[in-house]
């Protein structure tokens, strides 16, 4: 539009989960079936690349048709391996079990782009933890996690529990030890100002246990459902939710419930999911980012932006960066990450580059 010559080539994105979605849904072909569900998925990509092509054309869209490509193409899996390969020769891949963005429908582990909030509709339960010298309450929307509470946390200058510094309260139906500490990350004013570190309930959750050393009791498996607390193992959340909610009442745990408004992290990328997302501790493949937010701050304010105020944009997005690029997904129609590892030490074992 300003009399520039620019290359716009036409590429097509046809490896993520609507494609995969799609053929389990529509086609009715499951995604065990290997080599089946592979070829159905390139049909159906071929299939909607014509129809969209169609429509491109019919709009006036003119890419240079030439330098056409898709992502499921072997020679853009090559390119994407070679990416990947270099960044590893650079120091910057590693596979490591670390709490990871996981979408329970979807069964894949997500990174920060695909996930968004919603409000909901919940109740804030009042939960009662006993101590040598009586009780105090620390309220939570997620009291399906209570099994999986290994402390009790207040913000250090929170006048109100200074005296419970050091100290250690039982957790409700279970009667097991927590240590109560303190964490910069809890908010005085909500609740009662003592929250459940649950592993793991949301990010603060994760990263007072992280800065802390403490325990990990895994609470939910793949699938969303409940593990590793005795009767309640197999239900999903809001069942269990519902379930410990009745329990905690019976044991006199509840004071109260409220309603309340509050954000829910979701799988919000796609529109037909919009699956709350939890935190599982698993082994992912992971790009290092975070020793390079200095340089990406100190470039983006030598790059010269159009429109302006996408620069701010730019750094608030690397402020937020707190964890590596986690870059793995469990699915079937995808580009293979081009690594061996060993299922004993974890050690990785990178190819050649002419493999």
């Amino acid at each position: 539009m300003r009399g520039c010559n620019v290359l716009l080539p036409q590429g097509w994105d046809t490896q993520g989960l609507p494609t995969e979605l799609a053929v389990q849904n529509k086609l009715g072909i499951p995604s065990d079936n290997v080599d089946e569900f592979r070829s159905a998925c390139k049909k159906w990509t071929v299939q909607m690349i014509k129809r969209m092509r169609e429509t491109m054309l019919r709009l006036g869209c003119m890419p240079d048709w030439s330098f056409e490509y898709k992502t499921m193409d072997g020679g853009y899996h090559r390119k994407v391996q070679l990416s990947l390969l270099n960044l590893y020769n650079m120091g910057r891949i590693h596979r490591s079990k670390h709490p990871i963005h996981w979408c329970p429908k979807c069964k894949t582990a997500l990174a920060d782009a695909e996930l968004g909030y919603k409000e909901e509709e919940t109740n804030l339960a009042y939960i009662k933890f006993e101590m040598e010298n009586g009780f105090f309450e620390i309220a939570t929307t997620r009291p399906e996690l209570i099994h999986a509470c290994v402390a009790v946390a207040f913000h250090p200058k929170d006048k109100r529990y200074q005296q419970l510094t050091g100290k250690e309260a039982h957790v409700a139906i279970y009667n097991r030890k927590v240590p109560i500490i303190t964490s910069e990350s809890v908010d005085p004013e909500y609740g009662t100002g003592l929250v459940m570190i649950c592993t793991f309930g949301d990010e603060q959750d994760v990263k007072t246990v992280l800065k802390h050393k403490l325990l990990t009791i895994e609470a939910l498996d793949d699938e969303g459902k409940i593990i590793n607390s005795g009767k309640y193992d197999g239900l999903n959340v809001r069942e269990a939710r519902k379930i410990i909610l009745a329990d905690l009442m019976k044991s006199g745990a509840i004071s109260k419930t409220v309603k309340v408004n509050h954000n829910v992290l979701v799988h919000i990328e796609r529109s037909i999911c919009q699956t709350p997302i939890e935190f599982l501790s698993k082994y992912q493949w992971f790009v290092r980012i975070t020793d390079l937010k200095a340089g990406i701050m100190k470039l983006a304010h030598r790059i010269k932006w159009f429109p302006p105020h996408m620069k701010k944009r730019l750094i608030d997005w690397v402020e937020g960066l707190e964890w590596d690029w986690l870059f793995s997904r469990q699915r079937t129609f995808g580009t293979p990450i081009p690594f061996w590892y060993c299922q004993r030490c974890n050690c990785v074992i990178a190819p050649k580059k002419e493999d």
